[in-house]
């Protein structure tokens, strides 16, 4: 199985509208399919920015409340670390790149260009369209 870190930008997605394979990520999760590794800044920025007004259009804080709470109860939790390798161009992002490298998760998952093109030993960054092909090319070949 498939581990993999997802940027909350694409949980977020995910919550945004159910078609799309941010949605297909979440419930490919549900069935099993794949893993998915948090940490606890993973899950604040998520439910932090789900409650920004702005959601409320595309879904309520009780459904971003129960995929945070999900997310917590059934994700693979780790704990928040630093490391040494080179920053990503925007540093706020350098916690889902030392998340990805501390839990030897498979791919960083992203929407974020500047994200998908970060280059570094061990972290193997792929969109949420390129995840879906790898996972159901791996399933033909099982």
């Amino acid at each position: 199985m498939l581990r993999v870190v997802v940027d909350p930008g694409v949980l977020i997605a995910g919550l945004i509208s159910a078609e799309g394979s941010p949605a297909e990520i979440l419930r490919r999760w549900t069935d099993g399919q794949v893993q998915l590794i948090i940490s606890e800044h993973l899950l604040d920025e998520f439910i932090t920015v789900c409650r920004r007004d702005r959601f409320r259009r595309w879904f309520s804080t009780d459904e971003a409340d129960a995929l945070h709470w999900l997310l917590r109860e059934s994700a693979d939790l780790h704990p928040d670390t630093e490391g040494s390798m080179a920053p990503p161009a925007d540093p706020m992002d350098a916690y889902l790149v030392h998340l990805a490298a501390w839990a030897d998760a498979h791919f960083l998952v992203t929407g974020d260009a500047r994200l998908l093109d970060y280059r570094n030993p061990g972290i193997r960054t792929c969109s949420p369209n390129a995840l879906l092909r790898i996972i159901d090319e791996l399933s033909r070949g099982s």
